[in-house]
């Protein structure tokens, strides 16, 4: 008996040419004889064969290689590619590679899609679970996401998780995601209860749109289907052969607005026109409208041969419900590599504004955590490093699981192959200096308000500031910006209407330190032909201003 099993075990480690039966309709066959059940362990619990006319051993036999089959496509057929996935992960990538994740490997059905679990890696900085999923009998969309995943504890406290888009792999027949949250057991050990709800399927659609390039007024386009209710785009050509693509969408399904991600798109002699660089920026509005601008090169526009069309996700099929799991989840075999050291350094020996408090080293990630003495202050440097080892790992800056306006951390990917620890050089790098001041309160006077455009020159922290204003479908409008190097941009500014501060809508506002500072705001319905601008902030860059705090040994 032992030899069959020990044989059969052997073929499924090594599954090159083998065989499987047809898992679907046996499950089909299954079900007729009223063999169900939630999930994949359970289905394996119940199994029963009986064969009449045959002796006690060969039914052993028969249940032992049922059994060794059924579990093959869990663990053996299932292989799955996780490093697209994971492009930008190199800490999860690292543990993978070094067997330091815990599988997990357990599959529940619903509506006929089953979810697996397949891996879990618990740090003392985060936890993070790989998943696939088989859509069965539903059509394979473009897309597919869970509208949320959340983690469970004993107490029943909810731990949001982030999620990575869904990826089609095409190498085991399934999507492949990852969820990743702040929630790590306060032990070594702890149960939580893993809960995906309502999955969605999506496709990407497409709508013909008549733009005009040549004029600035708002052009407006009823949608009304998928959810979406009107578009409205304006064009603001700039002197720098840029052309700004502004738009706005509205919603007739308040929930759409999570999903559509609509976007007007360029095309030129049927091929999509390329943006320029990082220039994609998308905020919700005020009223809950969608807000898209993007910046194109004006010459690779301007033809007639130029096209525009309405891009957006339709919401395809919804399963409601849940996807749950059991899991005893463990940071056990990480406790090893980790490391905790406090820091208590000042970002800038010159100011307490920022003070580095601590640092966890796990397998996967670095993570510095700083306090601020005002609440969301950002941290100075547009561009945080840490140097170690040779390497420059690139930080991102996140909120802490408490939510304290007074806290951040900076996280760092840990690359394969980095071994560090209490002597171990470690540095913390900053650069492109942008510091925030408050606005000087002088007002700006604006006259003789039309639909011409004009212009007028003020002092804004000792850099010249121009304000160009003009009317436009009875709205003003009202541009700024600076061509001398080291001013990032006004953050805010707002006139008086009714003995009141009015603060308008910003449309534009590029303040992150780039070349460009263009600010425009609007203010609808303004009848008047003078006013007075005032600014609450404003930003200067230091693009060569760097600072170095060396944090070990």
């Amino acid at each position: 008996m032992k030899s069959v099993e020990d044989a059969l075990k052997l073929r499924l480690n090594n599954d090159h040419g083998m065989e499987y039966p047809d898992f679907a309709s046996m499950w089909e066959r299954m079900e007729q004889a009223g063999h169900t059940g939630e999930s994949d362990s359970k289905r394996a619990r119940g199994r029963s064969v009986q064969r009449q006319g045959r002796n006690l051993r060969k039914s052993v036999v028969a249940l032992s290689l049922a059994a060794l089959l059924a579990a093959a496509p869990v663990y053996a057929a299932i292989q799955v590619d996780w490093n697209g996935l994971l492009h930008g992960k190199s800490g999860i990538q690292a543990a993978l590679s070094e067997h330091l994740g815990q599988e997990l490997e357990q599959s529940v059905t619903r509506d006929g899609v089953t979810l697996t679990l397949h891996t879990a890696v618990v740090d003392e900085n985060r936890t993070v679970i790989l998943y696939s999923l088989n859509p069965g009998e539903h059509n394979r969309a473009e897309f597919m996401k869970f509208k949320g995943i959340s983690l469970r504890d004993e107490q029943g406290k909810l731990s949001e998780g982030i999620l990575r888009d869904m990826v089609w792999d095409a190498g085991s027949g399934r999507y492949t995601g990852y969820v990743e949250s702040n929630w790590t057991p306060e032990g070594d050990t702890a149960k939580v209860e893993f809960i995906a709800r309502d999955l969605q399927s999506f496709t990407r659609q497409e709508q013909e749109l008549e733009v005009d390039n040549t004029t600035r007024e708002t052009q407006s386009f009823n949608i009304a289907q998928d959810g979406l209710q009107a578009l409205h785009v304006q064009m603001f050509p700039r002197e720098d052969n840029r052309l700004l693509v502004y738009s706005e969408i509205t919603f007739e399904q308040d929930e759409a607005a999570a999903w559509a991600k609509p976007q007007v798109v360029a095309y030129r002699d049927g091929a999509v026109v390329k943006e320029l660089t990082d220039s994609l920026q998308v905020r919700p509005g005020d009223n809950g409208e969608y807000i898209s601008q993007q910046f194109y090169r004006h010459s690779d526009v301007s033809d007639e041969s130029t096209a525009y069309r309405l891009q957006y996700m339709k919401e395809e099929e919804r399963l409601d419900g849940k996807w749950s799991f059991d899991l005893n989840l463990s940071k056990k075999q990480m406790n090893t590599g980790t490391a905790k050291y406090a820091l208590n350094k000042p970002l800038e020996t010159s100011s307490d504004d920022i003070t580095l408090e601590q640092m966890v080293v796990t397998p996967t990630q670095i993570r510095i955590s700083y306090r601020t003495r005002e609440a969301y202050a950002h941290l100075p440097y547009e561009k945080i490093t840490l140097e170690v080892q040779g390497m420059s790992l690139k930080g991102e800056l996140w909120p802490t699981a408490e939510r304290d306006p007074n806290k951040g951390e900076i996280r760092f990917e840990r690359p394969l192959g980095l071994v560090m620890n209490g002597k171990t050089p470690v540095t913390l790098t900053g650069k492109y200096k942008i510091t925030n001041h408050k606005g000087e309160r002088t007002p700006i006077r604006l006259t003789a308000i039309s639909g011409k455009r004009q212009s007028v020159t003020s002092q804004v922290g000792g850099y010249p500031v121009e304000w160009i204003y003009y009317t436009l479908d009875g709205d003003l409008y009202v541009e700024t910006g600076s061509q001398t190097p080291g001013f990032g941009g006004i953050v805010s500014f707002e006139t008086t209407r009714n003995n009141s501060y009015f603060a308008g809508e910003t449309l534009i506002a590029n303040y992150s330190g780039d070349d460009d500072n263009t600010a425009i705001k609007r203010y609808e319905g303004y009848e008047q032909t003078k006013a007075s601008m005032y600014v609450s902030g404003y930003i200067t860059v230091e693009p060569d201003q760097m600072i170095q705090v060396q944090l070990l040994p």
